[in-house]
């Protein structure tokens, strides 16, 4: 099971995944109520600490999410 996770968060099939993938996978399957995965999406893509989400930061985190749900579908469509 683990191993099907990890190549779910492995969007870019590097064998390795990173912060942003990890934190995008991990908002995306839990199940916790959606502002509680906000504040922790939050928390972690603002990465200079401002209390504010930069465009850039906001573009790595959309990106990271982004990625993993292609990533997803891409494996959904193959097995279809």
């Amino acid at each position: 099971l683990i191993d099907r996770v990890f190549d779910e968060f492995d969007a870019g099939s590097r064998d390795q995944v990173d912060l942003s993938q990890l934190t995008s996978g991990l908002s995306i399957l839990c199940d916790a109520p959606m502002v509680d995965k906000l504040d922790f999406a939050f928390s972690l893509f603002d990465f200079d600490g401002d209390g504010l989400v930069s465009f850039g930061e906001l573009v790595e985190y959309m990106s990271s999410i982004f990625a993993v749900l292609f990533s997803i579908y891409e494996k959904q469509m193959d097995k279809s």
